[in-house]
This record gives C-alpha cells, sequence and structure tokens, in this order.
C-alpha cells in the first residue's frame, strides 16, 4: 500500500497581507480591559462565531455562551467583579456592545 499524498496548506491570500487592527480598550467596572479588534484576522478562533454574528448585524445576546467563556478565560479579574454585580448579563452584554462598536461594527444593525 502506497503512503498517502499531503497537501501543503498555506494562509489565504485574503490574510496574508492584513494589518493588526488596533485593539479595544474598555473600563469596566474599575477594571481596564484590552481586547482584540472584533475585525482582526488575528482574532482568538474561539471566539470567531460570535464575532461573525455580530459583524452580520446580529444582536450581542446571540453567542453569549462564546463570550462568557472567553471573559472567565482571559479576564478573570473582570469576570469576578461580574460575578458579583446584581446585574452581570447586562454587564455583559453592555461589554460586547462596546467592544463591537469599538471595534468599527454596529451590533444592532
Amino acid at each position: 500500500m502506497s503512503e498517502p499524498s499531503y497537501e501543503h496548506v498555506y494562509v489565504s491570500e485574503a490574510f496574508e497581507d492584513t494589518k493588526d487592527l488596533p485593539e479595544v480598550h474598555l473600563d469596566v467596572l474599575g477594571e481596564h480591559i484590552d481586547l482584540p479588534n472584533l475585525n482582526s484576522p488575528r482574532l482568538p478562533l474561539g471566539i470567531v462565531s460570535a464575532a461573525l454574528e455580530l459583524s452580520d448585524g446580529g444582536d450581542a445576546n446571540k453567542g453569549l455562551r462564546t463570550f462568557i467563556d472567553y471573559f472567565q478565560a482571559t479576564q478573570p479579574a473582570l469576570w469576578r467583579k461580574l460575578e458579583t454585580e446584581e446585574n452581570g448579563v447586562g454587564w455583559l452584554v453592555g461589554i460586547i456592545e462596546a467592544w463591537s462598536l469599538q471595534s468599527g461594527m454596529d451590533p444592532k444593525a
């Protein structure tokens, strides 16, 4: 039996020469958080589907689970503060809306 032939894969030309977009900086409950631009080709893969939902004019509530997982993993100090807030979900949706607006998206479009 012969060995299979494997095709080399390269970065898509559409993303090869893309420049980094500026990070988004937010002040939430006294926590300064630095987030990747949601339009960046270097966006963490774990939140790409949620970012695509927002870029299509989707509601910030859609994909909320993805953002929850992201903030728990990458922003533990902020997450602890959100857990003590009476309206933690409202804060979370507000963060997502501000993040998308600062990334050049309109989450309510």
